[in-house]
């Protein structure tokens, strides 16, 4: 068996740990902290205005892929599509699209913006209240 060190407890850090163990690896996770996600409502923020963001940022990382709107778009909907499999093979099971967006309530009790959040997370978007 493998043996995997994911230095970071941000989402990124855990998604690597989570394919490693997937794989079949020993995986053991380094943080200083929780990391920034612990304080959201477990909502994934993906892209507001994709049209707006890459005709006017010429330095975000959606803009240098260097893809049209129609391409990125669908490499978009399969990279969530990927990720949604991926969360429920694991027992997460996500709700909401990168092109719908919520607010929902974090444990501060501010409304954040959210495009894909837990189903357990879905009943409370704040603008269906």
């Amino acid at each position: 068996m493998s043996r995997v060190i994911v230095i970071g407890g941000g989402i990124a850090g855990y998604c690597a740990a989570l394919g490693a163990r997937r794989e079949g690896a020993e995986v053991t996770v380094v943080a200083r902290a929780p990391g920034a996600t612990a304080l959201y409502a477990g909502a994934m923020e993906v892209v507001d205005d994709l049209e707006a963001i890459l005709k006017t940022q010429p330095h975000h990382p959606f803009t240098r892929l260097g893809l049209d709107s129609v391409r990125l778009s669908l490499e978009l909907d399969a990279a969530i599509q990927s990720l949604l499999l991926a969360l429920e093979k694991d027992g997460l099971k996500v709700e909401g699209a990168w092109r719908a967006r919520g607010r929902y309530s974090d444990i501060h009790g501010l409304a954040r913006p959210g495009n894909l959040v837990p189903a357990t997370v879905a009943p409370g978007e704040l603008q269906a209240l």
